[in-house]
């Protein structure tokens, strides 16, 4: 007889829960409220299919969307000290015989139009030896930045030699 109460409890617990959760989910008392000048009720769920259904009436997206900023970019240049940019990293002669070198080596970086990457590896390459950081390391991280564009872990870890090899004869000296 006690399996059938725990039965009986179990099944019971099991009701309660989901009533309580199926009232939490479908409660208006949530702290999230659309703005006051809102023409329409905006429902903060997911929709059911794949399509993206607005449940704004035009006329009132139109409305809101008159009194939000310009999102556009501006014609303003980059901070200076801007980390990014469309500019090639400065190279000198050093540079160029690197790039000479991985070029005679058939050497290709995906994602590197502006041999922004191969510089970058070189003067990482550079820096890790004059501190004396071991091979692998280097090797591990040299891998990691050349190969980023590829699926082939064998073939990145060839280009890695290869820009290692080329940075070491050319732009660390």
């Amino acid at each position: 007889m006690s399996g059938l109460w725990v039965r009986i409890v179990t099944a019971a617990a099991g009701l309660t829960l989901t009533v309580g959760v199926a009232t939490a989910c479908g409660s208006s008392d949530s702290t999230v409220s659309a703005p006051s000048s809102s023409d329409a009720p905006v429902s903060s769920s997911a929709p059911a299919s794949s399509s993206v259904s607005s449940s704004v009436p035009s006329s009132a997206a139109a409305s809101r969307d008159s009194s939000l900023p310009a999102t556009a970019p501006q014609d303003t240049p980059a901070p200076s000290n801007f980390p990014g940019g469309a500019a090639p990293a400065p190279q000198g002669s050093k540079g160029a015989a690197y790039l000479a070198e991985l070029k005679r080596q058939n050497v290709t970086i995906p994602n590197d139009p502006d041999n922004s990457i191969a510089i970058s590896s070189a003067e990482f390459v550079c820096s890790e030896r004059a501190k004396n950081s071991p091979a692998a390391q280097i090797r591990t991280f040299v891998t990691a930045i050349v190969g980023s564009g590829t699926t082939d872990p064998t073939a990145a870890a060839a280009t890695a030699d290869k820009v290692i090899a080329a940075a070491s004869s050319t732009y660390c000296k």
